[in-house]
């Protein structure tokens, strides 16, 4: 059984920054399908629990523990990598970031611009 973030996420980053495996992706802030929350990947996360510890908001959950209220998450986590955009959002991001660094007159700032509020890069 996967983790799930539930709607509860408020998008600190914490949960990624821990996360052994590397199974947690940050939805597009300006998604309006996916963007509010981040995703573990069910088919990578080994079920450690770093990331359950370190949630400041306690959006995650061990996927039979999931409140009823927020069942719906379980269906629409595993939606986000199935038919959403799942690591393609990283991936994007990454050549983008890449392609600034080496464009001296590029329209990113700085790296910040790819960072998470809790220094990821995302």
């Amino acid at each position: 059984m996967a983790h799930i973030i539930t709607s509860l996420c408020t998008r600190q980053g914490d949960c990624v920054e821990v996360c052994p495996v590397d199974c947690i992706v940050p939805a597009a802030r300006d998604d309006s399908e996916w963007g509010d929350s981040f995703y573990i990947d069910p088919d990578a996360c080994i079920d450690c629990g770093s990331c359950m510890s370190v949630c400041p908001p306690e959006a995650i959950f061990e996927e039979e523990d999931v409140p009823a209220e927020h069942q719906a998450d379980i269906t629409r986590n595993a939606a986000f990598f199935a038919d959403g955009p799942g690591y393609w959002y990283l991936f994007k991001n990454s050549l983008a970031f890449l392609w600034a660094r080496s464009a001296p007159d590029s329209v990113f700032k700085a790296e910040s611009d790819f960072l998470t509020s809790a220094g990821t890069m995302i």
